[in-house]
């Protein structure tokens, strides 16, 4: 609504106000940080009251100027302005980080009214920034956005190298997506799952924010390139993060599916790809759905649960085990999360025996998902296939799966001893 800015003395008695607030409401939460809330209040005061353009009875208007606090600890002078500047009753303000209070530890933009970016670990508000300032643009909008940051946090590198590295675009995506746009953002799946994921998480996840995150080389598929760029881990580290959707497709026409799917698709979602070629195993009428795992082969002796690049090599495995007279089931589990349950356990309950497989890590991904929801529910004789305790090396693709225990020879090997398990 329009306000009438505040003359200078007007800013200086506001500003008096508003450091009133912030010790009153430390005080009562016996916890926060006043220096930084105090030493920024003059700034936030004139922004609010005199330079920017809002409407604290709209605070999702879509042309209202941003504003960041990256320094996220320094959040009370945040939330004392917005009440005195009216987007919510100054009662809230004795309720600083109390359990069910919308004025967390630190800024949650789903939680408070008038908070424009979630805040709090350091480094990621200029980049946020810079993502509003690039949706404004291809928006054509006029409006402004403002990022106050600390003068610790002007040392983290992603402040040198907003909007460049792997770090900084994570949190740009994350500002665009809170412009309304729908950013992709892509990079190996080392660096979005491990160097970028503190953006990842904080900047993403947490506000539950449109991105999606389209991840290459993910698993030891980058063979020749080594360790350091074998995202071995990324399907582990993602499934760990709440409010994660996590798709791996198998194939050149599931991978164009899940791209579209992800699109329509309301909140964040990590795309696993792999680098090397797989074979194309499906027609481009499939239906695709997230969530919803798809029965590649039926058989009733076992059933192997795999994603990714090794739906290929189960069904190679499975085809193998049928000139012995063994009938197996083959289940392309494309969403790691939201897991289908219901297709995992109906699979147990009618082939008494479970194999998953997958170019990642032993612990955490999908291997771990199934045995969680089989012994809660159908505990059958079960083996997993994947990357053990250890780092791959530099080669060739398929002698690398084939030496850490992933290629079709070892599924085999492993669906034949659950049989003989259930047997």
């Amino acid at each position: 609504m329009p306000h009438k800015a505040l003359s200078v003395e007007e800013l200086k008695e506001m500003a008096a106000t508003i450091r009133c607030d912030i010790i009153n409401m430390i005080c009562t939460a016996g916890a926060g940080h006043p220096g930084g809330s105090l030493s920024a209040t003059d700034i936030v005061t004139a922004l609010y009251f005199r330079v920017m353009r809002i409407d604290p009875s709209n605070p999702r208007w879509p042309d209202r100027d941003r504003f960041i606090l990256s320094k996220g600890h320094a959040c009370p002078v945040w939330y004392a302005t917005l009440a005195e500047r009216g987007y919510f009753d100054k009662k809230h303000l004795g309720t600083l980080r109390r359990l069910g209070s919308i004025l967390q530890g630190h800024p949650d933009m789903n939680k408070t009214p008038g908070i424009d970016m979630t805040a709090g670990s350091l480094g990621h508000g200029l980049s946020a920034g810079i993502g509003m300032a690039l949706a404004a643009r291809v928006q054509g909008k006029d409006y402004h956005t403002w990022v106050i940051v600390g003068d610790g946090e002007v040392q983290e590198g992603s402040v040198w190298e907003a909007a460049m590295a792997a770090q900084n675009m994570m949190a740009a995506a994350a500002g665009m997506a809170s412009s309304g746009l729908i950013p992709f953002a892509s990079t190996y799946a080392v660096f979005a799952s491990m160097r970028a994921l503190d953006m990842v998480r904080n900047s993403i996840h947490y506000p539950r924010l449109n991105v999606k995150i389209a991840a290459s080389h993910s698993g030891i598929t980058p063979g020749p390139d080594g360790v350091t760029h074998q995202g071995q881990e990324d399907l582990s580290i993602l499934r760990a993060i709440a409010n994660s959707t996590i798709i791996a497709p198998a194939d050149p026409t599931t991978t164009r599916l899940a791209v579209m799917a992800a699109a329509d698709y309301d909140g964040p979602v990590y795309l696993s790809f792999t680098r090397d070629p797989v074979p194309v195993i499906y027609e481009n009428d499939i239906p695709f759905e997230i969530g919803k795992a798809v029965q590649v082969r039926d058989g009733s002796d076992a059933t192997i649960i795999a994603n990714r690049d090794l739906v290929a090599h189960a069904l190679a495995a499975a085809a193998a085990l049928e000139t012995k007279g063994i009938d197996v089931r083959v289940i392309d589990c494309h969403t790691l999360k939201p897991l289908d349950s219901e297709l995992i356990l109906k699979a147990a309950r009618e082939t008494g025996a479970i194999v998953t497989a997958e170019n990642n890590v032993f612990f955490g991904g999908l291997g771990c998902a199934v045995a969680e929801v089989l012994v809660e529910n159908v505990p059958v004789p079960m083996k997993r296939i994947g990357v053990r305790d250890t780092f791959a090396e530099s080669g060739p693709y398929l002698d690398l799966l084939d030496k850490y225990g992933l290629s079709a020879p070892h599924i085999i090997t492993a669906v034949e001893e659950v049989i003989a398990r259930k047997n």
